[in-house]
């Protein structure tokens, strides 16, 4: 009969060899990778979004402004919506912050007088980012019956992850817009 080798084997070490963490890492950052592009890709979206429903809101709000102005003075009209119009965003030094926005016409100066509203108003600086630009035009329909019905269009375009050139005029790098258009009847001409 052979001897037989009795020589205790080498135990196995506890813990992770170097190739078992090696493997472990490349697991791990293979499935990062599509949960980091989910998330940073959600954000980008979320952030379009909310543009969205920021430019909708400038452009109802302005069509609210032109509905209270006085219908039979069509130059106060146009001066209140003038003054509603154009770029919310001014430069100061490198950087930017939201344009002051004159609400109330001088002939209106009651309305400040009894708290009725403020004389200009300011956005928040979370409109700053997307270099919004709003327009406001008011027209008699022509085919309609002259002094009953004004249409009402307003643009509100703003730019996605760029600053604009020009902040200060519509169009150029701006790269997103809205149109909303409506009408508005004069109801104080109207007889019942």
């Amino acid at each position: 009969m052979a001897p037989t080798d009795i020589r205790p084997r080498p135990a196995r070490p506890d813990g992770l060899t170097f190739a078992e963490v090696v493997v472990a890492v490349v697991v791990i950052a293979l499935c990062s990778i599509p949960l980091l592009w989910v998330l940073t890709s959600s954000r980008t979206d979320t952030s379009k979004a909310i543009n969205y429903l920021r430019a909708v809101e400038l452009a109802n709000e302005a069509i609210e402004w032109a509905s209270i102005a006085p219908f039979h003075r069509r130059t106060t009209t146009n001066v209140m919506v003038e003054q509603i119009s154009g770029s919310l965003v001014t430069q100061v030094g490198s950087g930017f912050q939201p344009a002051p926005i004159d609400v109330v016409p001088a002939s209106h100066s009651e309305w400040v007088a009894e708290n009725l509203t403020a004389p200009s108003l300011t956005y928040s600086s979370q409109y700053t980012s997307a270099f919004f630009y709003r327009t406001v035009k008011v027209e008699d329909v022509v085919n309609g019956p002259k002094g009953y019905l004004r249409r009402v269009t307003v643009t509100v375009e703003w730019a996605e992850g760029r600053v604009p050139q020009h902040h200060t005029q519509p169009g150029g790098e701006r790269n997103k817009k809205i149109v909303m258009s409506t009408l508005i009847l004069n109801e104080k001409q109207l007889v019942y």
